[in-house]
């Protein structure tokens, strides 16, 4: 399909994708529009649909609708869509049946077909016939269904008992428009060849052992931007005392400052490392922590820092956020508020409340 080989491109040269997701969708509604002058055939609760000619000559339409398309996020792209079907009777060999938008709405009653179906039964209230759209009140605009002219799916070779697909960026498409709604939702048709002798084919219906499924997959909408926030300033967790956290924001990034004890009870600080980044409000930004040489007041020492551990920092908002330090005195998780501020930044978290 050319929508994937589009997104296979934008992940060769690195830009950021959707994650992808493949749902199965199954019918709401399906018939058989049975050729009958009168309108008298359906098959609505049966356990089979039909398409294409049968050996006494009439003709056979199956038409299928998928309602709920709820699986679908909105505003999500959609790339790929199949329908299959389940084909469990053949008396020919290859036929090509085509996929047609409906354009008008369509009902299936209670009509069962007995035995292998291919009949009908009498048409029930609100069954979809050759001559309504629901019987016995409302009429398609012409015998044998309303639809576009226009396949929006084609399989050129539908022969014995299988599993058979069909699937075009113009169904992709279709479905998109039902999602949005930027297309009317009336289902699909299904029609074989006409002209030769005879075409039939019957396949499961919603009811039977293998019922028919629309397959779509799409790319996972974005979600809300993120909301940006400022960290600068002292930060502690009311319920432990004698530490805390210093925030510094700068063009070349975030630093942070720890200040408390060690595992010996021993003061301890540490610095970590400037990330060239913005905090956003529950995203986790990850931070090395360094501590400091040693030395003394007069004659600090000055080698290289020494790798301590890890910092997690998780802003849950303007004057909230979450410390998970992990390092060589153990770990643990600080809960701590914004204490004082520097002068002069400001913070709006509004966009999460």
């Amino acid at each position: 399909m050319r929508r994937n080989v589009v997104a296979l491109l934008i992940a060769a040269v690195g830009v950021s994708a959707h994650a992808q997701t493949t749902v199965e969708i199954a019918p709401t509604r399906d018939n058989t529009l049975y050729e009958d002058s009168n309108g008298a055939l359906s098959n609505g609760a049966g356990s089979h649909i039909f398409v294409g000619r049968i050996q006494s000559g009439g003709l056979r339409r199956a038409v299928l609708a998928f309602d709920d398309l709820s699986a679908i996020p909105e505003g999500a792209e959609i790339v790929d869509a199949s329908i299959t079907l389940q084909m469990n009777r053949s008396i020919v060999g290859d036929v090509r049946i085509t996929a047609h938008p409906l354009t008008a709405s369509w009902g299936e009653g209670d009509s069962n077909a007995s035995n292998q179906e291919g009949g009908g039964a009498d048409s029930a209230s609100g069954d979809a016939t050759w001559i309504h759209r629901s019987f016995d009140t409302e009429t398609w605009s012409a015998p044998g269904g309303d639809f576009d002219s226009a396949a929006v799916a084609v399989n050129d070779a539908v022969g014995s008992v299988g599993t058979y697909s069909w699937q075009s960026d113009g169904l992709a498409d279709l479905v998109a428009g039902w999602r949005s709604g930027a297309a009317a939702n009336n289902g699909l048709i299904f029609i074989g060849e006409a002209g030769m002798a005879t075409t039939a084919k019957r396949f499961s219906s919603r009811e039977g052992a293998n019922p028919p499924v629309l397959t779509v997959t799409f790319l996972d909408p974005e979600g809300p931007p993120p909301v940006i926030v400022r960290l600068s300033g002292l930060w502690a967790d009311p319920s432990l005392l004698g530490e805390g956290f210093n925030i510094i924001e700068s063009s070349a990034g975030i630093t942070v400052y720890y200040f408390g004890y060690a595992s010996n009870g021993e003061r301890l600080w540490l610095i970590s490392e400037t990330l060239p980044v913005e905090a956003a409000v529950e995203q986790t930004l990850s931070f090395t922590l360094f501590l400091g040489a040693g030395g003394t007041f007069d004659a600090p020492e000055s080698g290289p820092p020494i790798e301590w551990g890890r910092l997690e920092l998780t802003p849950l908002g303007c004057t909230a956020a979450r410390f998970e330090l992990m390092g060589t005195d153990g770990s643990k998780v600080s809960n701590a508020d914004l204490l004082a501020s520097i002068s002069g930044v400001t913070c709006d978290d509004s966009a999460t409340r």
